[in-house]
């Protein structure tokens, strides 16, 4: 039920409890259900860093005392608190401890449906949407074999019928989609009282996506504005941050304060999660320091070596982003080869090692990477009007973490690796379809995404050192000498 309803106590009240059973607590058993409550009320409002302290020390008490709910429970959501900061090794540590309590747990079958929401969760999370669709139909079919109430059993169906429909709409499937949302609009009115259900926010969601899909934007904005209002209500802040990123998808907002708005929301939720990093990060450097001071040299040594990264790495968060040098002129390589010119940067830069790293994470960058990537081949960087803060949120991260990736592995600023890829695609055209040879200028800088004849005009001549005409001109005549000489 943790997964699917509201609770009867909001999170001060909760907190409040735990430190009451702390007080009165005589057994480590007792001292881990305190800090277990504590800690899930701190995760409840999205402060990750004192979630994990008081986690942490519920799982020590929770080992000692050998129970093996407490120690489920308690690692189910110390694994996401310390995803939500960075600390991958020590979330799939938990992950791991959580899957192997869980299964110890054969009496108490919401666990099994906990770890297998989780595991969705993470497949969304990656974008692997037609998967998560199978293993939501899976989960579905457990929880009809499962022989638990009806009662639970419609709750658990209509956050997974809800899950399956945004799953289907990711995956390309609307049909499916609208097929799954009369699952859960049925069990959502006909069943339970559906204020008190998590994913009634989800389920506007899609209705809102399914709404814009069908060309009814009006629609859409109504059903996106009642998904917002429920997430923000039940301060559910990852679905807030969900629907935000889709309405900006959807491009149904022509407010640009409205857009404004969104794009500003979004970028707060990341700089929000960048402070509970830095708050982590610093509840482990004093943890380390407190254990130093009856260990030896080495131990200390090692202390210092560690203070210092993780002091570069708040310093590296704060450090503007140096220009890289612009492309090299290209114009005498044409004059001698008389190749077309492709730009030297269409090959893919090695990653800089020189300097300090802003994203501490190596699995977090190596996500960013793939986005890029999918972001190059899908050739997005044509779509007019594209700004850093909308490019974050295609790729799902902030602008400083996308500044930095794009300067250190496309040896570029915003603004010339938007460039570049524009006109790296342009040429392409020139080169590979004889026919754009014959197109005006206007039409290349639009096809491109260049707002203007003359921006285009001068950004073409900056990468490949000719103009657009020059350019044309050139690869006309070397195609008549190539035909001249067949």
């Amino acid at each position: 039920m943790d997964l699917y309803m509201t609770k009867d106590t909001d999170e001060d009240e909760a907190y409040a409890a735990g430190e009451n059973i702390l007080r009165l607590a005589v057994t480590d058993e007792e001292r881990a259900k305190a800090y277990a409550k504590m800690g899930k009320a701190m995760y409840d409002k999205n402060s990750y860093a004192e979630a994990i302290q008081l986690l942490e020390k519920g799982d020590h008490y929770a080992q000692i005392s050998g129970s093996t709910y407490e120690r489920f429970f308690i690692n189910f959501y110390l694994s996401d608190a310390y995803a939500q900061v960075g600390f991958s090794g020590k979330a799939q540590r938990s992950w791991q401890t959580a899957k192997k309590e869980a299964g110890k747990l054969k009496k108490y079958i919401p666990a099994g449906f906990m770890i297998d929401q989780r595991c969705i969760a993470n497949l969304e999370e990656d974008e692997d949407y037609c998967i998560a669709i199978q293993q939501r139909l899976r989960l579905i079919e457990q929880i009809g074999k499962a022989g638990i109430d009806i009662g639970i059993q419609r709750i658990y169906n209509a956050a997974n019928y809800t899950g399956l429909a945004y799953d289907y709409l990711k995956c390309g499937d609307i049909i499916k989609a609208k097929q799954a949302l009369s699952e859960a609009r049925y069990i959502y009115e006909n069943h339970y009282d559906n204020e008190h259900m998590l994913s009634l926010p989800r389920y506007y969601l899609s209705k809102a996506i399914v709404a814009v899909k069908e060309g009814s934007k009006t629609e859409g904005k109504r059903w996106f504005d009642k998904a917002f209002e429920i997430a923000v209500k039940k301060k559910l802040t990852n679905d807030e941050e969900l629907i935000v990123r889709e309405r900006l998808l959807s491009n149904i907002d022509t407010n640009k304060e409205l857009q404004h708005q969104n794009i500003d929301y979004y970028t707060k939720f990341y700089k929000d999660k960048i402070k509970q990093a830095r708050r982590a990060a610093k509840n482990e450097i004093d943890k380390k320091e407190t254990k130093v001071v009856n260990q030896n040299k080495k131990i200390n040594i090692l202390l210092v070596i560690v203070t210092v990264l993780v002091l570069s790495f708040l310093y590296v968060y704060k450090r503007k982003v140096r220009l890289r040098s612009k492309l090299l002129n290209t114009l005498s390589r044409l004059r001698q080869t008389k190749e077309p010119v492709t730009v030297a940067h269409t090959e893919k830069k090695q990653k800089v090692t020189e300097g300090p790293t802003v994203i501490k994470d190596p699995n977090t960058e190596a996500i960013l990477l793939r986005r890029l990537d999918k972001f190059e081949k899908t050739e997005q960087y044509i779509t007019r009007g594209i700004t850093l803060p909308k490019m974050a949120v295609l790729l799902k991260t902030n602008t400083t973490y996308l500044s930095y990736i794009i300067k250190t592995h496309r040896d570029s600023d915003f603004s010339q690796y938007i460039n570049r890829n524009r006109i790296n695609y342009i040429v392409g055209k020139l080169k590979n379809h004889p026919e754009y040879l014959n197109y005006k200028i206007g039409y290349l800088a639009e096809e491109c995404g260049f707002p203007t004849h003359s921006q285009f005009g001068s950004v073409f001549k900056t990468e490949t050192g000719m103009s657009p005409s020059q350019f044309i001109n050139s690869l006309k005549q070397e195609k008549n000498t190539e035909r001249s000489n067949k």
